[in-house]
């Protein structure tokens, strides 16, 4: 699989496994309505979805380190099964923690890009919003906003939105309540055409 036909099976497998996300979350708020899922539970769906996805050349090992250097985790790492070649780092984050939380994720997948070691891996932030609008992403009309979300001038963010819910009707003018999954993919400017 070359290196186009690769970076276009990730996303076309993330975005399949977000999409199962936002269903699995409907499902699970028909049973258990008055729970919130916590942010765990959420990855561990996430990485079951994306791994009927994906296909047999790559793997998502548990628990890696950004780097040799430092203690920090991945929530999700794929890589190539035959050579553990990394090809991309996949950061998940709840909502309702707040936009700090999400910027701080934004800036941390930017400094592992920055890295000799992934200036080629994929960098992607899934942000999960249970029965309400994510503002930060969504418009007033439910579709993914046209802005970019980095805080570095020299990188972009391309969102994808996906999303389940009851009707998809409109009340005065305000999008149904739904559960959002958020894709952002961080690139750097001179390489959004190629990534």
């Amino acid at each position: 699989m070359g290196n186009a036909n690769t970076q276009q099976h990730i996303q076309q497998s993330l975005e399949a496994a977000l999409q199962g996300l936002a269903f699995w979350i409907s499902l699970r708020q028909v049973s258990y309505s008055e729970h919130i899922i916590n942010e765990g539970a959420l990855v561990t769906e996430f990485v079951s979805l994306l791994r009927t996805k994906l296909d047999n050349d790559f793997a998502i090992p548990n628990e890696s380190k950004y780097n040799k250097k430092s203690n920090k985790r991945m929530d999700i790492e794929i890589v190539k099964k035959d050579s553990k070649a990394r090809i991309a780092i996949i950061e998940v984050k709840r909502y309702l923690g707040g936009e700090r939380l999400i910027k701080e994720d934004i800036k941390k997948l930017i400094n592992a890009k920055k890295e000799k070691e992934n200036k080629d891996v994929l960098c992607y932030l899934a942000v999960i919003s249970e029965n309400r609008t994510s503002k930060l992403f969504v418009d007033k009309k439910g579709n993914a906003v046209r802005k970019n979300l980095s805080p570095e001038k020299n990188f972009t963010t391309n969102l994808r939105v996906l999303k389940s819910t009851k009707s998809f009707k409109f009340k005065n003018g305000k999008p149904p309540k739904a559960n959002y999954c958020c894709l952002l993919k961080i690139s750097p400017t001179n390489q959004r055409g190629k990534q």
